[in-house]
């Protein structure tokens, strides 16, 4: 039996990926100091340092801040990661000020060289890097810190529901982006359904006499599930802005991977060396309640040569005893790979044997084949325990199941086709929203900078129209989309 919801995937049976029990509010102690920079930031950093429209009196206040900053004593996370929700609130808190202190930064023109690394100080770098170790997720603003972790019941006494929650920690204090998030957690607490029924189609699969009437029954009940959920991602239309989303709320949650001539961040001070990357911003490609669709269903989505922006992780060439007269380039699908296999260090740990970047050996002794899909990427922005669970998961589709049954059972692939047809709903309507919230306001601000194309979903000027996540967004969106349309199965053909 697969049980979705053992506590080592860290699913709850009401709740889904999200936890069970609110996250904590503030880390006490020594640690609070990180608090009251948060505090201090979601106050007076209201605009993007390199917006035109950033005042004077926010300058001003940022530099002190910056300065505040790199002048706080770096503090050990020993005790912090021997708690799952205290270590999780220090990635939350962390991951905050990472974006803050980034973005809130003059224009890089105006006071360094465009291509030098952005440097995180070693007073967040370091600590950031070690509850990311123990939790096995990427040293940036993710999904998990946006939506998973960053929640509280609107009324304790009663139960959580779509209605009965909200969203704690913003970056512009905005209804409108506590609106966007509340979708993606909203979208999560109808998942738990979805959840329970592909349990129920795994397991009854699993059986020595399975019963393809039962699984069909839950396939209908994830298509539903599947169908609930668009409706819920339409509904962010309700309260959400396209120029706010795109000029005002979007800059801050940016990652490192914006193009190529994005700037790659240097996290310094990090086990002696400090660590070079280039990481994506959060993304609904890091919910793994929409990965578990496609592996449970078994859709593809392979593009490691696609030339759909998927980005890299760049290392420094100190980190790489095999390559150190350059950098190295890797797909930034490994980041668990590279964080949990460092030795673990205190934040006051002397220089250590650098790292090796070698993929790690396969049974057969040779590399493993890296897999640089979107998809893959997005994993390693996830918690080790739900990449664990989508690994599994991945072992479990139910498609092979169908299809050994669809002939003697029509029923059968006719639910599981309901699945892909609900799933190609979703994804239709991703687009519509991604093109809404941003290409068109991206083509509204190249317009205003005369460098617009005509070319719709290609290129505006010279740079594509990336998501947060690092990719071109509409054509990978239409090619997954297509991806799902040719996995309808048909037991007469």
């Amino acid at each position: 039996m697969f049980n979705f919801t053992s506590p080592h995937f860290d699913i709850d049976p009401r709740t889904g990926f999200l936890p069970a029990q609110a996250p904590p509010r503030r880390l006490t102690g020594a640690h609070e100091r990180w608090e009251l920079l948060l505090d201090q930031a979601r106050s007076h950093l209201i605009t993007p340092g390199a917006s035109p429209l950033v005042s004077e009196a926010q300058v001003a206040f940022a530099e002190r801040w910056r300065r505040r900053v790199r002048k706080t004593p770096i503090l050990s996370c020993v005790e912090i990661e021997k708690d799952v929700p205290n270590c999780r609130r220090a990635h939350h808190v962390l991951a905050f000020l990472t974006q803050f202190y980034v973005h809130s930064l003059p224009p890089r023109d105006a006071y360094l060289d465009p291509s030098a690394p952005i440097v995180i100080p070693a007073a967040i770098a370091i600590p950031f890097v070690a509850v990311s170790r123990r939790l096995g997720i990427a040293p940036i603003v993710t999904y998990a810190d946006t939506v998973l972790w960053n929640w509280e019941k609107r009324d304790p006494d009663l139960p959580l529901s779509r209605d009965n929650i909200r969203i704690c920690d913003l970056f512009t204090s905005s209804p409108q982006e506590e609106h966007f998030f509340l979708t993606s957690a909203r979208v999560e607490i109808r998942g738990w359904e979805a959840l329970d029924a592909m349990e129920a189609c795994v397991n009854e699969s699993m059986c020595h006499t399975p019963n393809p009437a039962a699984i069909a029954h839950n396939l209908y009940r994830l298509s539903r599930a599947i169908d609930d959920i668009t409706s819920i991602l339409l509904r962010v239309k309700d309260g959400l802005d396209p120029d706010f989303f795109y000029n005002h709320f979007r800059p801050w949650i940016q990652g490192a991977d914006q193009g190529p001539d994005s700037p790659a961040w240097f996290y310094e001070g990090v086990d002696g060396f400090g660590l070079t990357l280039q990481p994506s911003g959060p993304s609904a490609g890091q919910s793994a309640l929409m990965h578990s669709f496609d592996l449970f269903l078994d859709i593809p989505h392979q593009h490691s040569k696609s030339g759909l922006g998927g980005g890299c992780t760049r290392f420094n060439a100190a980190l790489n005893p095999h390559n150190r007269n350059m950098d190295v380039c890797l797909p930034p699908l490994h980041p668990p790979v590279l964080l949990s296999h460092l030795p673990p260090t205190p934040p006051t740990s002397p220089i250590i044997v650098p790292m090796t970047l070698d993929p790690l050996p396969s049974s057969s002794g040779h590399p493993p084949e890296v897999d640089t899909s979107f998809n893959a990427r997005m994993r390693s922005y996830m918690s080790q325990a739900h990449q664990d669970f989508l690994t599994q998961l991945e072992r479990h589709s139910i498609r092979s199941f169908v299809d050994n049954y669809a002939t003697q059972s029509p029923d059968l692939a006719e639910a599981y086709n309901s699945c892909v047809s609900a799933l190609k709903r979703w994804r239709d309507a991703h687009i519509r929203v991604v093109t809404q919230f941003v290409i068109i306001p991206a083509r509204a601000t190249a317009h205003a900078n005369r460098s617009c194309t005509d070319e719709f979903n290609e290129p505006i000027g010279r740079t594509p129209v990336r998501g947060t996540g690092g990719t071109s967004l509409v054509p990978l969106l239409k090619i997954y989309r297509d991806n799902t349309l040719r996995r309808f199965i048909f037991p007469w053909a």
